[in-house]
């Protein structure tokens, strides 16, 4: 029911503060109330249990005095108290709300933590003498924020002063009064400490109020909807000027700095609003309602207006910033994890300090575009404890208020996440996206258009630059970065130094970098040189000359804390409400020689102490004046540790030693959880979480253990490592030792790790598919997380090198390490991991004495990660089931898989030792490729003008691919010192890049012509570049051109001689088949001077001798040693097959050794540069290229490596020539797998190539499935090829068909041939037995199916038909008796080309009893067939894809000569799927394993064998692998087939598919099918005249 109650009117208020409910633990706090400008406070008591039952007192004598500001603050040690919750309550709704009941729980509002909910504060309240006018008020126990004041709509209720508008050509006399009205009130409160807060938002206010003033007043209309917002500010401040600021100090603080913050977010308003009107734009984003933002603004004054007259406390956050698409924004958020760094209020600067510094920041956040850009970098530095990241909180804290923080990012050196440049530009990309829609909307764009954008420098350009670029506004964006310095090592800074200081030139000129940092050389030297026109510096000088500057704010800062302890501490001896008395403090104050952190750490110690005068009269008495900065702060680490440690007791200096050492040497913080368990069983007798709690003073999260402990400043690090700092060798922590210590510890702790360690129940997954990843992962200990993460760290780092960490590696590998890739897979950890294991294997090598079984055992493990990256990357599960299996025979990983017995088993062609080669791959269309001088890098440019260089050695990128803004690069030439390339473009530029990361380095220049090729002298200090009909020779410092040299053609490539005194040009024309080459004299004619024509199928490769004045000419023909002087022969040598299938060759960029390729071999020859009729061939490899798939290719120095390109996939391989001279050569082709109908054999068609003449000499193995025993060797015919065969139902014979026709069967056990005819005109297509009668099905290129009798060599039925197309005879199709033998069924794709099939079938069912025949053609590329048991469905499996496509299912009638297609479900007879990447999955798409194919001709190549139900052998292209119903596949290898067994694959296991179900047809025409349309009767592709005929044919 309603309460009646009243209007109140003037009338005495009791109100009783009894206790609150729900706080959060271990804090002290009190309650405050406040109304019409008056306070009072409660006693401070803890929050576990929180009473109070303190009365007070007011009077409504007004209207002012009708609303009550109750708030929790919370009493803290340091910095300044802070409000947990409060509401803000009319007197009448309170008293409403407590109708009849003697108390009421209001509901309070969280205030900067949003995470603190439901906190109740029980009160109760009584009127006196009050007289009232009923009206009726609903009455609910609890109140929740619904029922303040703050969501009334119309704050003019108050009845608040009218306001008297102005006219338009007042506006510049009302800018003039405002502005000295902001001035004034910044002037008043920076004379009160209680409002100091406010005077940096006022500054920031009067600062940007001036640039808008300026613009506006450019204008020669002045826009009215500006002038009404200017009225309401300027009647604003007026009531803000006539308060009593001293009276009203603690209420008015916050009132204060919201209407500063509102009138930076106006003042840059009306800034925007003038520049679009100047441009004669309007706003018109959908994010920038003009109208709608004004009134906003007008609401807000009016309401900051009405709590300044009537004294309500400020709770209204009445935001006019634009709604935020929280869709785009939480995309971005789940693609970059979060990470845990950001700006915290209480870690700012206590109100009134450091305002000069803050003054400067301010005064550059406001500073005025002019026409040379502004000042965008503020770098801020001072040493160690000097208070730059007090100084960055704060500045955060205020752009924040004003609404231009764009991100923040707080360095730390001892988080793994905050340590290095790797996520600042995915957390500020989340950032941005959470300040502005239209930032969020393009980010997002760009992250779903490259979903892994690798390398700061791209990041930077997707994420930042080009999304600022495209948000139209001007008003300020910050970008914060705090502690540069602890940004990694120099080294791993650079690339982001970079990018802070030259490319954020091209942000738009309203970003800002804000950065603080230690001066570090290499950090002041990159911003230095930028000038003071770009870049401001400040530095915090602390050294004793400089005190004044601190002085101040650290008496501000000392008093504050001192009083705090004394309020703490009231009863200690020595301790009144004076202490510590103003000559301490200023002994205090020169101890701490200006440093913020000297000062926090000495007055923690002493807050501490047991009674802190004493504790502060010892650390004066022991503390020296005259000492600099770095000596004060070290006395006083020495002093604490001194103090807190039992250095006498027995095991003390152990337990510091080993607990205190994992704070040093930990790659990431641990909590003392993760340190007990660490490293606790070292101490018997102690703890490292009871040593640590000691060190609270120097030292975090010690006290409650539910954080990450590490040094309260970095100077205790510095301090303790530090022999000459620390003093005492004792107390000194030896980092390498205890990096030493970790590893071992890490070894031990990882010693749990085992198969599937997060307990997945699904294993097929990917490890972004797992939804609750993230929660099992936690789950994980955390020291289990972090030795996974950092054990190599800590291997790399520690000291002795001995044998106990060697051993422990050793067993630790040998043991553990596909666990270990499986726990990093699911720590999305692997970035590093090619790298680290590199650094890992030359540290062991460096070891004395050498262990060679474990260097062998980290290279193989290396092998394995490059091999099978994608993999560890994407997924944890499929490391065992889809790299495990594949591991060389021979390697010492091998023994690992023991433990597995449900993968994938190879029982024939496994491979013996790691692929010679790796493949890589994301480039496009490769145009040209090269090696750096030092084989260290490899270069590639797509023919899309995309750069990308490699690592050889870890095989990744060192950046992410890129490419110019301006034009297309075309050509590129490294220097000579590997250090640097050259890259030219299409529009003629010439640019310098660093190898390092590929940025520019310095040197540009440009041409009046593309730049098709570079050349770059051996001296390095002069380059070549040629384009149409040009040839320049550039100075390689300066970049100016020199001189030009005639062309008589345009060279493909240039080389310049050792001694840089000639160049030669190569071209070549192909369709003439004739290469060109000419030579220049460097200091003599432009002409040249020699010109000679090779004949050649391929460009010539040529290279200069560095034994004499010779020319190396090479060609797939012959190679040749030509004069430099006169161009006359010196030597040649002619190749033996010069006439054969020679394609192409390549000279390695020393000259010393030639790659000769054909089309089934490669050859690499060494070349005597002084004979080169001595040349001679030492390695031959076959199959490793096919031309013309395979054309583009580089060879390096020494013909170490070799890179070639795959054109037809995109791809890269580089092959290590070692490992191809180590690896057996092979001339044997595998093709034509076939499994028997039982899947316990299989069949091969092996066919020997002779290089020599060209030649084959062929024959068949069968091969037992279950251990891969050779079974049986048939000698098939060598004069034919074979195109096809198939094994009949008893497993007796085996079928041939030949490519002229002929088919010949063979007895299995004997080997011997049976039956030998021709029985086609053209080539056999396919095969098919009978399933219960010897009875054979072929069918011929030349459209005839047969069916023979093979007892009696008999036609039984025999069908011809006139195909409207051309049948091509090189490759086996699908085709399928039904159950009974009444149909036959088979398929084959319609042909485009010679070599090319449309995506497109024929399916031709043939009713053998009545001659009838039915054709279709559907709209995927069939290669299986089944029909169902009764044979009224036929299914058709479609080609491969790299997505999932469903069997095909169809129904058809011969009588009415029409096939519908009908859905499919598990009755589908296929049950496996093969995808293009490599991916074997089950028939509904779950995923089984991988298989790595690295040539990528295996999913060209694959099929399925037999299966029951006669689902029979079909495969593609020229017949390879074959999946088979019982779990076996079979695919091509490099030198023999691969038989892979995957039947115990645990996903397998559910599946027990005995029964096929056959789907019922249904009308279907309304459906519209999406690949394989209702298909109808279709024209006949048979001849009718023959259809007619068919059935006299039949014989009995």
């Amino acid at each position: 029911m309603p309460l009646k109650t009243s209007k109140l009117q003037r009338s005495n208020v009791d109100l009783t503060v009894h206790r609150a409910i729900k706080l959060p633990q271990s804090m002290r706090v009190y309650v405050v109330i406040q109304n019409a400008g008056r306070s009072w406070k409660t006693k401070v008591v803890d929050s576990t249990a929180p009473e109070w039952t303190e009365k007070f007192r007011f009077e409504l004598s007004d209207d002012s005095a009708r609303t009550l500001y109750l708030k929790i603050i919370r009493k803290r040690a340091i910095h300044q108290d802070q409000v947990i919750a409060s509401k803000l309550i009319a007197v009448e709704d309170l008293v409403g709300a407590q109708g009849d009941n003697s108390e009421v729980s209001l509901l309070l509002d969280p205030d900067h933590d949003p995470s603190i909910l439901g906190v109740l504060l029980v009160v109760s309240v009584r009127l006196q003498s009050p007289r009232v006018s009923p009206v009726t008020v609903p009455s609910p126990v609890l109140v929740t924020s619904a029922s303040t004041p703050r969501d009334v709509e119309h704050p003019s209720e108050l009845s608040l002063p009218p306001l008297s508008p102005i006219t338009s050509q007042e506006t510049g006399a009302v800018w003039q009064s405002l502005l000295s009205m902001v001035s004034s009130l910044d002037g008043a409160v920076k004379l009160i400490d209680e409002l100091a807060k406010v005077h940096p938002y006022l500054q920031l206010a009067w600062s940007v109020l001036s640039l808008a003033y300026a613009a506006i007043s450019a204008q020669a209309d002045r826009d009215e909807k500006m002038s009404i917002l200017l009225d309401d500010m300027l009647q604003m401040y007026k009531f803000a000027s006539g308060v009593d600021l001293k009276k009203r100090d603690q209420s008015i603080a916050p009132i204060l700095e919201r209407i500063a913050r509102e009138t930076v977010r106006c003042a840059n308003f009306m800034n925007e609003y003038s520049r679009r009107s100047i441009l004669n734009r309007t706003i018109t984003s959908p994010f920038y309602d003009v109208d709608g933002t004004i009134q906003k603004f007008r609401d807000t004054f009016e309401y900051l207006r009405s709590c300044l007259v009537t004294g309500t406390a400020l709770r209204l956050e009445r935001l006019t910033s634009d709604l935020k698409d929280d869709t785009n924004r939480i995309f971005i958020a789940t693609q970059y994890p979060p990470v845990e760094t950001g700006w915290n209020p209480v870690l700012g600067c206590l109100p009134g300090t450091r305002q000069t510094v803050l003054d400067d920041i301010m005064k550059w956040l406001s500073c005025e575009y002019d026409d040379e850009g502004p000042c965008r970098i503020f770098l801020l530095t001072g040493l160690a404890g000097s208070g730059k990241s007090t100084v960055a909180h704060s500045v955060a804290e205020i752009c924040a208020g004003v609404h231009i923080l764009g991100s923040n990012f707080f360095f730390k050196h001892d988080v793994a996440d905050l340590n290095s440049p790797k996520k600042v530009f995915t957390k500020m990309a989340v950032d941005l996206a959470a300040m502005n829609p239209q930032l969020a909307k393009d980010i997002a764009e760009a992250v779903k258009n490259e979903p892994y954008i690798n390398g700061l420098s791209r990041q930077f350009k997707l994420l930042i630059s080009d999304p600022l670029h495209s948000l139209s506004t001007s008003e300020p964006i910050v970008l914060l970065l705090d502690a540069l310095d602890e940004c990694g090592k120099p080294s791993e800074r650079r690339e982001l130094l970079r990018i802070l200081s030259k490319d954020s030139s091209i942000l738009p000129n309203n970003v800002r970098l804000f950065i603080t940092s230690r001066p570090e050389d290499d950090i002041a030297g990159f911003f230095d040189r930028l000038g003071p026109k770009t870049c401001v510096r400040r530095d915090l000088a602390v050294t004793l000359d400089s005190l004044s500057m601190n002085n101040r704010d650290m008496h501000t800062f000392v008093k504050m804390r001192f009083a705090e302890i004394a309020d703490n501490n009231f009863n200690a001896p020595g301790v009144d409400e004076d202490w510590p008395g103003p000559d301490q403090i200023e002994r205090f104050i020169v101890q701490s020689a200006g440093l913020f952190i000297w000062a926090s750490t000495a007055l923690g110690v002493i807050e501490d102490a047991h009674n802190p005068n004493v504790e502060l009269n010892s650390l004066l008495r022991d503390s020296a004046a005259s000492r600099g900065a770095q000596d004060s702060l070290d006395a006083l680490y020495r002093r604490i540790l001194a103090k807190v440690g039992h250095w006498d007791e027995e095991g003390f200096l152990d337990s510091y030693q080993v607990s205190m050492g994992v704070i040093i040497a930990a790659a990431d913080p641990l909590s003392l959880a993760a340190i007990d368990k660490l490293v606790g069983d070292e101490l018997p007798n102690d703890r490292p979480s009871h040593l640590l709690s000691r060190f609270g003073s120097v030292l975090t999260n010690v006290g409650n253990g539910g954080g990450p402990v590490q040094s309260l400043h970095p100077s205790f690090s510095d301090f303790l490592v530090s022999t000459q700092r620390c003093g005492d060798p004792n107390l000194v922590i030896d980092a390498p030792r205890h990096h030493r210590f970790m590893a071992l510890r890490c070894f031990k702790v990882l010693s749990c790790l085992h198969r599937n360690i997060c307990s997945l129940p699904d294993l097929t997954l990917f490890n972004s598919e797992i939804g609750d990843l993230e929660h099992r992962i936690a789950d994980l200990p955390e020291e289990v997380r972090y030795a996974g993460r950092f054990w190599i760290i800590h291997v790399l780092r520690s000291e002795p090198r001995d044998d106990t960490v060697l051993r422990a590696l050793a067993e630790f590998l040998s043991a553990h390490a596909f666990h270990w890739l499986e726990l990093r897979s699911l720590l999305h950890s692997t970035s590093d991991l090619i790298s680290s294991l590199i650094d890992l294997d030359e540290w062991v090598m460096s070891v004395d004495p050498p262990h060679p079984g474990l260097e062998i055992l980290i290279q193989e493990l290396i092998d394995f990660c490059r091999g099978f990256g994608h993999i560890i990357r994407t997924s944890a599960s499929h490391i065992y089931t889809s790299a495990l299996p594949f591991i060389p025979s021979s390697s010492p990983l091998r023994p690992l898989q023991v433990e597995c017995n449900d993968i994938p088993r190879i029982t024939i062609g496994s491979r013996a030792s790691w692929s010679p080669f790796s493949t890589l791959q994301g480039l496009g269309r490769i145009a040209t490729l090269s090696f750096s001088p030092d084989r260290r890098k490899l270069m590639a440019l797509s023919v899309d003008g995309v750069v990308c260089l490699w690592d050889t050695q870890t095989q990744q990128t060192v950046t992410s691919p890129f490419q110019s803004n301006d034009s297309r690069f075309i050509s590129s030439a490294f220097f000579p010192d590997s250090k640097s390339a050259l890259i030219g473009s299409k529009n003629g530029e010439i640019v310098q890049y660093t190898l390092e990361l590929l940025e520019p380095k310095g040197l540009r220049c440009k041409q009046s012509t593309a730049v098709e090729c570079l050349s770059v002298a051996p001296d390095g200090e002069k380059f070549f570049s040629s384009g149409e009909g040009t040839l320049g020779l550039w100075d390689g410092i300066s970049g100016s051109l020199l001189r030009e040299f005639q062309t008589p053609f345009n060279p493909d490539y240039i080389l310049v001689n050792p001694a840089s005194t000639h160049i030669v040009g190569v071209a070549h024309e192909e369709t003439r088949r004739k290469g060109h080459i000419a030579c220049w004299k460097i200091q003599s004619d432009p002409a040249p001077y020699l010109s000679r024509e090779a004949k050649s199928r391929s460009l010539p490769s040529v290279a200069f001798s560095s034994e004499r004045d010779a020319l190396i000419v090479a060609t797939a023909r012959y190679i040749e040693l030509m004069s430099l002087e006169d161009g006359s022969l010196i030597s040649k040598h002619v190749f033996e097959d010069a006439d054969s299938m020679a394609f192409d060759c390549n000279i390695s960029q020393d000259g010393s050794q030639l790659l000769r390729v054909s089309g089934i071999y490669a050859d690499i020859w060494t070349i005597d540069e002084n004979a080169a009729d001595d040349a001679k061939l030492i390695r031959r490899f076959y199959h490793a290229f096919h031309v013309p798939n395979h054309k583009i290719r580089a060879i390096s120095s020494y013909g170490s490596s070799l890179a070639v390109v795959n054109k037809t996939a995109d791809e890269i391989f580089v092959y290590s020539t070692t490992q191809l001279a180590m690896k057996k050569a092979s001339l044997m082709h595998w093709e034509m797998p076939v499994f028997s109908p039982d899947g316990s054999h299989i069949a091969f068609y092996i066919e020997k190539r002779q290089p020599l003449p060209l030649s084959s000499t062929n024959h068949m193995k069968i091969f037992r499935v279950s251990d891969g025993t050779e079974v049986c060797r048939i000698n098939v015919r060598n004069e034919c090829l074979a195109s096809c065969c198939a094994f009949d139902q008893m497993n007796r014979h085996v079928a041939v068909g030949y490519r002229d026709g002929a088919v010949e069967i063979f007895d299995v056990n004997s080997g011997q041939s049976v039956l030998e005819d021709r029985y086609h005109e053209e080539a056999v297509l396919g095969l098919c037995w009978h399933a219960s009668e010897p009875r054979l099905a072929s069918f011929g290129a030349e459209g005839k199916i047969r069916i023979l009798d093979t007892t009696t060599n008999e036609n039984v039925a025999e069908y011809r038909g006139q195909f409207p197309f051309e049948l091509y005879g090189g490759s086996q199709r699908a085709i399928t008796f039904s159950e009974d033998a009444a149909l036959l069924a088979l398929c084959f794709p319609v042909r485009q080309g010679r070599y090319e099939f449309d995506k497109e079938s024929i399916v031709i069912v043939w009713n053998i009893e009545a001659g009838e025949i039915i054709s279709w053609r559907t709209n995927e590329y069939i290669t299986r067939l089944s029909f169902s048991p009764d044979g009224s469905v036929l299914w058709g499996a479609p080609e491969f894809r790299d997505y999932l496509v469903d069997a095909l299912a169809w129904t058809f009638s011969f009588s009415a000569g029409t096939v519908q297609s009908i859905p499919w479900s598990t009755s589908s007879p296929f049950k496996f799927r093969k995808y293009l990447d490599g991916w074997i999955t089950k028939k509904d798409g779950t995923r089984l394993f991988r298989v790595h194919a690295r040539h990528g001709g295996f999913m060209n190549r694959i099929g399925l064998e037999r299966l029951p139900g006669n689902v029979v052998t079909a495969v593609t292209g020229d017949g390879g692998p074959i999946i088979s119903d019982t779990g076996r596949l079979v695919y091509m290898g490099d030198d023999s087939a691969v038989l892979i067994d995957f039947s115990t694959v645990p996903a397998l296991k559910e599946d027990d598919e005995s029964v096929r179900r056959v789907p019922r047809p249904r009308d279907m025409s309304h459906i519209r099918w999406p690949r394989d349309a209702v298909i109808g009767p279709f024209e006949d592709p048979i001849d009718s005249n023959v259809r007619e005929t068919a059935s006299s044919r039949i014989k009995e």
